[in-house]
């Protein structure tokens, strides 16, 4: 499955409301302060200890949006952080006679067009470019895992009017359930959810 990062300009918005998680593991516990998992994860080199389990999410607690559309949730030190994006339902929304779509997805490795994209990440300044044309750091990507099932509910609300410029500004609910990622050390996000503000125009 083709892995969606997408990383923007523009003023970063944030807010200290990760929304609400209940996490499982599929596997052992991880004691992320010790264990080295000496394995190579999708990106980064052999010996980076994994930090990613299920009781991760409740670190993230900072979130944003932009686009149409890219939502991130990550740690106060955005050294690990979650990665939503997909595409045009900001459009759609605005384009439809009830301002408001509804999709539910089943993510699936095989399928190439499935959205969205949702990717683990850990290393530092991670979101430095997210929805920012401002950063200071270059982000340094050291493990990214992938989403490869579970099930995904999005609705996005139209918001205000669309500009001539190409913003379609909306508020976008996302709630995953039992979505599991492919790892050295596998995890599941048993149940999460975000809402977030999207389609302002990054730049």
């Amino acid at each position: 499955m083709l892995s969606l990062l997408v990383l923007f300009a523009c003023g970063q918005k944030e807010i200290d409301d990760s929304g609400t998680q209940e996490t499982t593991d599929t596997a052992e516990k991880i004691d992320t302060a010790t264990e080295d998992t000496g394995l190579e994860g999708s990106t980064g080199g052999l010996g980076t200890t994994q930090l990613w389990s299920a009781d991760t999410m409740s670190d993230l607690t900072e979130n944003g949006g932009c686009s149409d559309y890219f939502v991130y949730a990550k740690n106060p030190e955005d050294t690990l952080t979650l990665h939503i994006s997909g595409s045009g339902l900001a459009l759609e929304a605005h384009q439809s006679d009830s301002g408001v779509v509804e999709y539910t997805y089943m993510i699936d490795p095989m399928i190439d067009d499935i959205q969205p994209s949702i990717v683990a990440q850990q290393g530092e300044f991670l979101n430095g470019w997210s929805c920012n044309d401002a950063a200071i750091n270059e982000p340094r990507l050291d493990l990214e895992h992938i989403a490869i099932s579970g099930t995904v509910h999005v609705t996005v609300t139209a918001e205000g009017e669309m500009t001539d410029w190409g913003e379609v500004p909306a508020t976008i609910s996302i709630e995953m359930t039992d979505v599991c990622f492919d790892a050295p050390e596998p995890f599941c996000i048993e149940s999460y959810s975000i809402d977030q503000y999207i389609g302002w125009m990054p730049g």
